[in-house]
């Protein structure tokens, strides 16, 4: 609606400005008399499709309570537009942050200090933890539960806790992936990867390329996962022989076809197995059937 282009009367008739204003909410910044805009009625239809208007409405109703919820139902950061101390409100700030975790931006510090409000922003988007004040960053408790929802959690965590390895182990117990978010030198210190890896036998996903090969860490994680041989470097037969045994699966990973011992322990293990069925199939028929005639089906199979 060209509401520039009405007449002086039909600019004040309130039915005609407010269809304007929901249709093309911009219309509320320079094209209507300044009265609409201390109208609370008005501003709130109008905040509740456009919550950034509220930057627009008088001063009056940006320390409005009512008012104010309605923006950021629509747009969290209006937060930034309240006045008379609404983002000190923690029924405003949490609309807020469940809107958008960025609002957290504009909380009161006091806010930023409520661990629901934290908990909720994050929740929304865990990038808004860039807002989140120091002391629940540097929060064991609260980090965990936050690491538990998103691992990089941990990105935005205090640079204490990044160096205290005890907070960090128990992070790797929640979720591997953390380790994506470490001290780099610390993946590639086989004293803390093997802790790490009796927490999470995943976690040797992440080891550093110079620990891939050793025997003592790779033995470690296939307690917890044996198919982690897929990361393995230059792995010893022993650890592979305890990996099958394990899972049967685990020998697609070892690279090794021709080792009989090997062979049978996954055949043992797994019986006929997945992508290397065919191959297995043919071991235990020569060492178990002794070459008897298994009928028609077998040959289809076969």
């Amino acid at each position: 609606m060209a509401l520039e282009f009405a007449s002086n009367l039909l600019k004040h008739d309130r039915v005609i400005v407010l269809t304007a204003c929901l249709q093309q909410p911009y219309v509320f910044l320079t094209q209507i008399p300044h009265i609409f805009k201390s109208d609370k009625d008005f501003v709130i239809q109008v905040v509740n499709r456009a919550g950034s208007m509220l930057e627009h409405a008088s001063e009056e109703l940006q320390k409005d309570k009512e008012v104010v919820l309605a923006a950021v139902q629509a747009y969290g950061c209006a937060l930034q537009f309240a006045l008379n101390d609404l983002n000190n409100d923690k029924q405003v700030v949490l609309t807020a942050v469940k809107q958008d975790g960025f609002a957290l931006e504009f909380a009161s510090h006091q806010m930023a200090l409520d661990k629901e409000v934290t908990l909720a922003a994050a929740e929304q988007c865990i990038g808004s933890l860039e807002y989140a004040s120091y002391e629940l960053c540097n929060d064991k408790e609260f980090m965990l539960q936050l690491i538990h929802i998103d691992c990089e959690a941990l990105e935005y965590a205090s640079q204490e806790l990044k160096k205290d390895k005890e907070f960090l182990l128990a992070a790797i117990t929640l979720n591997e992936e953390v380790l994506d978010y470490v001290p780099k030198q610390l993946r590639y210190s086989k004293e803390f990867m093997l802790s790490a890896i009796k927490k999470n036998g995943k976690a040797f996903n992440y080891t550093g390329l110079s620990l891939r090969g050793d025997q003592e860490l790779m033995l470690s994680a296939i307690q917890h996962d044996p198919r982690v041989l897929r990361y393995g470097r230059n792995i010893a037969r022993e650890v592979i022989l305890e990996a099958v045994k394990k899972d049967g699966l685990a020998l697609m990973f070892s690279g090794i076809r021709n080792d009989e011992e090997i062979v049978l322990e996954a055949i043992k293990c797994n019986g006929f197995a997945n992508e290397y069925t065919k191959e297995l199939m043919n071991y235990r028929l020569e060492h178990y059937y002794s070459g008897a005639y298994l009928g028609k089906n077998w040959d289809n199979i076969h």
